[in-house]
């Protein structure tokens, strides 16, 4: 028995290498598909909290008054307004609190979601990197800046180079994806 001798190891066999490459190999094809899937509830998310906002500020209307959606292009923000009608032009005042975080209802949307908010098609009298959509107390969507009912209204914004757009029919104040 004293003349067996233990050969030193210089490296590492085939079986060991293959096994490792077959690990990385297994663990890439599960996370690969999870990373991606992030983008797509990023998109998701980013869309909801659109709706919601614009939802939120109808649902405000119908209980108090006027409200709307105020949507800031150039800083990708959505928020939510009370529209004081007692002045001539009407005027948005932002005082609204967002009822989950009691704090003022403004959303980066760059920030939060990887949006790029642009507004298209939708009646406006101010500049078209800053727009709203107003409603009234029975839901229907109006210009802020007069109450004059809205002919079109359609918010476009783009999350990793795909365009979604809401619409908030101008009949009914419905919001949907078009």
């Amino acid at each position: 028995m004293t003349g067996i001798r233990r050969r030193r190891s210089r490296g590492f066999t085939l079986v060991e290498i293959m096994t490792t490459i077959g690990i990385i190999a297994l663990v890439a094809v599960i996370t690969v598909p999870s990373i991606s899937g992030l983008d797509a509830d990023r998109e998701t998310a980013g869309t909801q909290a659109i709706m919601e906002s614009i939802a939120f500020a109808r649902d405000l209307a119908f209980d108090r008054g006027h409200y709307g959606v105020y949507f800031d292009t150039a800083a990708d923000t959505v928020s939510v307004f009370r529209l004081d009608v007692t002045t001539n032009p009407p005027t948005p005042v932002y005082d609204v609190l967002n009822p989950l975080v009691k704090a003022l209802y403004s959303i980066d949307v760059a920030a939060a979601y990887g949006l790029d908010l642009t507004v298209i098609d939708i009646d406006t009298a101010g500049p078209k990197d800053q727009v709203d959509i107003a409603f009234t107390p029975d839901g229907t969507p109006v210009v802020s800046a007069d109450l004059s009912p809205m002919t079109k209204s359609v918010i476009e914004f783009e999350y990793a180079g795909e365009k979604i757009n809401v619409e908030v029919e101008v009949t009914s104040g419905r919001i949907f994806l078009k």
